[in-house]
């Protein structure tokens, strides 16, 4: 019995490193923001740590993607240009158009 008991304790202290390893195992994911007309399309995002975003500027004036608690800056982007992040701590980011203030968006990083 004491070794069924000391097997089930050592195989559960495993489980949360199992879990982790599962998730670093999983594939990366890109998620596509597209600025046009005046506005981010999606406006709203969600995605896990890890993942990449990229904005892509499919409009005809510059833009920029600035986070409003500066964890991203994208500088100005011209029409057809990217900018990627890659979301590595959970948390909500909001951002906008420093060019266009009315454009904003939110990152949600699970």
């Amino acid at each position: 019995m004491r070794w069924l008991l000391l097997t089930i304790a050592l195989g559960t202290a495993f489980l949360p490193h199992a879990a982790d390893a599962r998730a670093a195992d999983r594939p990366r994911q890109t998620t596509v923001v597209t600025l046009r007309g005046g506005a981010f399309t999606p406006a709203r995002v969600t995605v896990r740590a890890g993942d990449t975003i990229v904005w892509s500027n499919a409009d005809d004036r510059d833009h920029t993607v600035t986070a409003a608690s500066g964890a991203f800056d994208s500088g100005t982007i011209r029409p057809g240009g990217t900018f990627a992040w890659r979301a590595t701590k959970p948390g909500d980011y909001a951002y906008g158009c420093s060019l266009r203030p009315r454009m904003r968006g939110v990152v949600s990083v699970q």
